[in-house]
């Protein structure tokens, strides 16, 4: 997963934080275990240490991402860098003071505490959210792409959106809209776009429809392979580059405004 730290650096930030909230309620939870179920308190401890651990790392790995769009092309990394992380440090400590003054007044009251941490978490949540919708990112990756490509084929004056409204409708929580629809595990295993870009054995073609499919797009590093009530996807040469890629999600996205849907044919 480590080269997604960059190319879909809002979602795993927005994962490390979910991470870091589930590790402070199973901090909370520990209260409870430890007079309870003595056993199960190491087990607890041990899973939230790791929860913190993996969203410290997965934060900081997508940090640098955001502070190089910040930087842009003066190239001042070095002092955006400070200064986000003056920021931290700041934050930090005025966190931890206002959690010092919550815990005084909540005391051992369970149901204050986990109100406390109910609140303040989706507080968290919120703010978290607002900051990643005002990160504009001025490079593609495949989500970008496909949005860029849909509102180009499909929209009615055929123009690119900006990178402004791009970042608007660029979802953070759900799954990219023009990906192939898969199960939890398969996004989460081989990636959202797993189920749009294939291999020929993961496809249903014959040899005759192959070798014609071959034919067509024999001048170019991909090919799009038609399902009949289903979304298209892309078999990419061995040889393809980024622009190769960035022409096949174009051509999908043109081949579906055309042709909705298919009848049924042998090998499709």
């Amino acid at each position: 997963w480590g080269r997604k730290f960059d190319s879909d650096a809002k979602r795993w930030r927005f994962r490390s934080a979910l991470m870091w909230v589930g590790a402070n309620g199973l901090e909370i939870t520990t209260f409870v275990a430890q007079g309870q179920f003595p056993v199960g308190f190491i087990f607890i401890v041990a899973i939230s240490v790791t929860l913190k651990q993996i969203s410290i790392l997965t934060s900081s790995a997508t940090r640098g991402t955001f502070y190089k769009q910040f930087a842009g092309n003066n190239e001042n990394l070095g002092d955006i860098t400070a200064k986000g992380d003056a920021q931290v440090a700041v934050a930090d400590l005025i966190g931890m003071v206002i959690g010092i003054e919550l815990a005084r007044l909540a005391g051992s009251n369970a149901l204050a505490v986990w109100s406390c941490y109910v609140v303040l978490s989706s507080i968290d949540f919120w703010l978290i959210l607002k900051s990643l919708d005002m990160i504009v990112f001025r490079f593609l990756n495949l989500e970008r792409s496909f949005m860029i490509a849909h509102h180009f084929a499909q929209g009615p004056d055929h123009s690119v959106p900006s990178p402004e409204d791009v970042a608007k409708s660029e979802p953070v929580v759900n799954r990219p809209s023009r990906a192939v629809d898969q199960n939890r595990l398969t996004d989460f295993t081989k990636g959202y776009w797993a189920g749009t870009f294939r291999g020929v054995s993961e496809t249903p073609l014959t040899p005759t429809t192959l070798a014609s499919l071959l034919g067509v797009f024999a001048d170019d590093q991909y090919l799009i392979v038609p399902r009949h009530k289903k979304r298209a996807v892309l078999i990419l040469r061995q040889s393809a580059t980024d622009i190769h890629v960035l022409q096949a999600v174009l051509a999908l996205e043109r081949f579906e405004s055309i042709v909705p849907r298919l009848k049924p044919r042998p090998g499709f």
